[in-house]
Parts: structure tokens; C-alpha cells; sequence
């Protein structure tokens, strides 16, 4: 579940980042895809690895 969770989080980023126009669009998806949805992604993604049996 944490890693379906990571994937779409990283897909999200990059649609987000992909679909937004220049100025302050592009800079709210960049600040979030930075501040919370990667690194959400990265802690989920290592969670599930570690999770493994």
C-alpha cells in the first residue's frame, strides 16, 4: 500500500509540474512537488522496502 501510495505521489508531482503555466502556477507546483510530495514519496518508498519480508 505505501508504495502504490509513493508511485502516485510521484506521478501527481509530475503531472502537477507538467500541467502548470508559467509564474505562480509553475511556482506553487514546484513548491509543493519539493516540499511535500517527493519527499512523501521517499519516505513511503522506503518505508515499503523496508517493510519486506
Amino acid at each position: 500500500m505505501a508504495s502504490a501510495t509513493a508511485v502516485l505521489l510521484g506521478l501527481d508531482a509530475f503531472f502537477d509540474l507538467w500541467s502548470a503555466h508559467r509564474g505562480s502556477d509553475y511556482q506553487l507546483a514546484q513548491l509543493l512537488a519539493y516540499i511535500a510530495e517527493l519527499p512523501s514519496a521517499a519516505v513511503l518508498a522506503t518505508l515499503s522496502w523496508y517493510a519486506l519480508p
